[in-house]
Parts: C-alpha cells; sequence; structure tokens
C-alpha cells in the first residue's frame, strides 16, 4: 500500500508554486544592485516603475477588448432595436487610472520589501 505524501500549497495550486518561484528568483536582482552600490529609492523605483507598466498593459489590453465587445454589442439587433454600446474619453481615462492605481499599490509591498533586502542574504539564497 502506497502512502500518500502531504502536498505544499505551491504543489497543489500552479499558480502559487510560479509566484513562489518568481519572488525567490526576483530577490537576487535587488541584492545583486544592493551589493554594487544601488541605494534604496534606487529599487524601489524599479519596482514601481516596473508595477505600473505591466498594469499599463494589462489596462490596455482590457480597454482594447472591452472596445471590441461594444463593437460585437453594437452590432447585435434584438427585435428591430440595435444596442448602442459606446466607449468614451471619460471611461478609457477611468480604466487605466484605476488599473495604474491598482498596479502601483499591488507593486508597494514587493518593492519595499526588496528595497530593504540585506544584498548578503539575497545573493546567498539566490
Amino acid at each position: 500500500m502506497d502512502c500518500a505524501r502531504p502536498s505544499t500549497a505551491h504543489e497543489s495550486i500552479p499558480p502559487l508554486g510560479q509566484a513562489a518561484a518568481s519572488t525567490s528568483a526576483a530577490n537576487a536582482r535587488p541584492g545583486l544592485r544592493k551589493a554594487i552600490g544601488a541605494k534604496r529609492r534606487d529599487i524601489l523605483t524599479q519596482f514601481l516603475i516596473e508595477a505600473s507598466v505591466l498594469s499599463l498593459s494589462g489596462g490596455g489590453i482590457g480597454i482594447a477588448l472591452g472596445y471590441a465587445f461594444a463593437k460585437v454589442i453594437s452590432a447585435i439587433d434584438v427585435g428591430g432595436q440595435a444596442i448602442n454600446a459606446v466607449v468614451t474619453t471619460d471611461i478609457v481615462t477611468l480604466a487605466i487610472s484605476v488599473s495604474v492605481i491598482i498596479g502601483l499599490l499591488s507593486g508597494m509591498y514587493p518593492a519595499v520589501r526588496a528595497s530593504r533586502l540585506d544584498p548578503i542574504s539575497a545573493l546567498r539564497y539566490s
């Protein structure tokens, strides 16, 4: 009879495992940068720029999909009446703003954590 070994959370939930792997891999970069003289502010800036670029990209993809979906909905004729789905500049501005704000807020914790890393420990575990 085989004994089943208990699995850890990162083995049973694939995205969690990927996040754990990318987090440990990302610790080497700020550790190396601090070891060669980067300031805490430089690492914070790098992480926040990465977070805002990623969220801006995601927001742009979401807006493109929303625009395409609005065009599809507008083309549907329901009992002789067309549905008028419109994407305005205000909606696009709001969507991009919310996307970037969420990206910056969610990138704040890893940025602060990475900027406080001890360079020796970060390099040791990489």
